[in-house]
C-alpha cells in the first residue's frame, strides 16, 4: 500500500489499494490489460488526477504496445464496475480491503 506516490510498475496481475483525496481509499486490479477501479463512493464514472497518476505509475508497463517489432503508444483500459456503495462517511477503508480480498 502506498498513500500517494512511489508505486512500482507491475508486469503481471495485481491488486492495489490507493489513498485518494486525502481521506478516501479505493482498490484497483488488473487482468488481461484492463484495470478495474472499485470505489465505494459514487464518482459518476470519473477519475480524479490523484488516482489517474497512481494508475499510470502502477500499470504503465501495460501501456506500451509492441506492434510489428516497433514500440507504439498505447492506452490503458479502465473500468468502473457497479459495486456496493458505502453507507457511513468513513467506511471506505473496510470496503477497499473487502474489494481486494
Amino acid at each position: 500500500m502506498s498513500q500517494i506516490d512511489g508505486f512500482i510498475p507491475v508486469t503481471d496481475n495485481a491488486i492495489q489499494i490507493h489513498h485518494v483525496d486525502g481521506n478516501h481509499w479505493v482498490t484497483s486490479s488488473n487482468h488481461h490489460n484492463e484495470v478495474a477501479i472499485y470505489d465505494s463512493k459514487s464518482r459518476r464514472g470519473k477519475l480524479n488526477s490523484t488516482i489517474t497518476h497512481q494508475l499510470y505509475q502502477i500499470y504503465r508497463a501495460m501501456i506500451t504496445v509492441i506492434l510489428n517489432g516497433s514500440e507504439e503508444s498505447g492506452h490503458l483500459i479502465v473500468k468502473l464496475p457497479s459495486i456496493k456503495k458505502q453507507k457511513g462517511a468513513s467506511d471506505c477503508g473496510g470496503y477497499a480491503i473487502a474489494f481486494a480480498l
